[in-house]
């Protein structure tokens, strides 16, 4: 398959990914993401939140917020 082919099978979902300013790299965030929203249903601060998934997932603490404000904007 070609990537042009492969465009085009998904184009209606890459054209809603765009419009919502989903970059396909955000896929690496999944799991802190998951992670966050757990932690968070078991009352956890979001600070001791944010301070544990940027060491667990070696990113800085402003990447855990962008993340986590991108992952829960509504489209």
């Amino acid at each position: 398959m070609k990537i042009a082919e492969l465009i085009k099978v998904g184009s209606s979902l890459l054209n809603t990914l765009a419009m919502a300013d989903v970059k396909a790299s955000d896929v690496e965030y999944i799991e802190l993401y998951d992670e966050y929203v757990r932690l968070k249903s078991e009352g956890h601060k979001i600070i001791y939140i944010v301070a544990s998934l940027s060491d667990v997932f070696d990113v800085s603490e402003r990447t855990v917020y962008n993340v986590v404000k991108k992952f829960e904007k509504e489209i």
